[in-house]
């Protein structure tokens, strides 16, 4: 089953693979998962159900939360998060 945390442990050589700077997206998931703590936005079990849809909705919550626009950094955390999702 996917899960937050065995995409959080798998991010880092996914990155790699892609060759892809790693620390900045690191940071960036780590937001990401900071924001989502801080406004109660449960990530289940079945996370590929639940981010099909609300993918794009919590992008714009993020924003809201962090009080500027997403940078491409964060933005690109969560669609590698969906695409690994959608991928495996």
């Amino acid at each position: 089953m996917k899960t937050w945390n065995s995409f959080k442990t798998s991010y880092p050589e996914y990155l790699q693979s892609k060759g892809v700077k790693t620390l900045r997206r690191v940071s960036s998931l780590q937001k990401i998962e900071q924001f989502c703590r801080e406004e109660n936005v449960n990530l289940p079990e079945d996370i590929f159900s639940f981010l099909k849809k609300y993918k794009e909705e919590l992008k714009m919550r993020f924003e809201s939360w962090k009080g500027k626009k997403i940078n491409g950094a964060e933005s690109q955390a969560f669609n590698d998060f969906f695409n690994w999702v959608c991928s495996k």
